[in-house]
């Protein structure tokens, strides 16, 4: 299924990637702005006894223009994957980086045309003590994805 958004096209991304890569060989969730309190099933949320991932748009649209030609437009956004173990937040995040690093977005459809996805920060962190006395580690990498519009 495409999609003219790109938040929708990244979680389609997301939810593609290679289990294999990640601890415990599972694909981490990936909540939009921030993780809520409870799940679906209405069981509570703990970063200290299972990873997650949030996607958060850092920045607006931004446009360049030039006379005549279609504008270059940059989305900026940023993963941020939590884990109560460190050595699971970089592997998490290596995978991260494994599978959108200068890649494409295939879900993406007309009229934004995908230019390139560029890395543009990296940087992980102890993020806090969790409710039950866990420390819970974070890994966050900013992305630029650019587009064009076709048409």
């Amino acid at each position: 299924m495409t999609t003219p958004n790109i938040i929708a096209a990244v979680q389609t991304k997301w939810d593609a990637m290679t289990a294999g890569n990640f601890p415990s060989s599972t694909v981490p969730t990936l909540y939009f702005d921030e993780a809520p309190q409870v799940n679906g099933s209405g069981t509570q949320i703990f970063p200290e006894t299972a990873g997650y991932a949030v996607v958060k748009s850092t920045s607006g649209i931004s446009i360049a223009y030039a006379f005549g030609v279609y504008g270059k437009e940059t989305e900026r956004l940023e993963f941020e994957i939590y884990y109560p173990s460190f050595g699971d937040c970089m592997q998490a995040a290596r995978a991260v980086q494994t599978e959108f690093d200068f890649s494409t977005l295939p879900a993406l459809a007309t009229p934004l045309v995908l230019l390139a996805i560029r890395p543009r920060t990296s940087s992980e962190a102890m993020a806090g003590i969790g409710k039950t006395g866990v420390p819970v580690h974070v890994a966050k990498l900013g992305y630029d994805f650019e587009f064009t519009r076709s048409g």
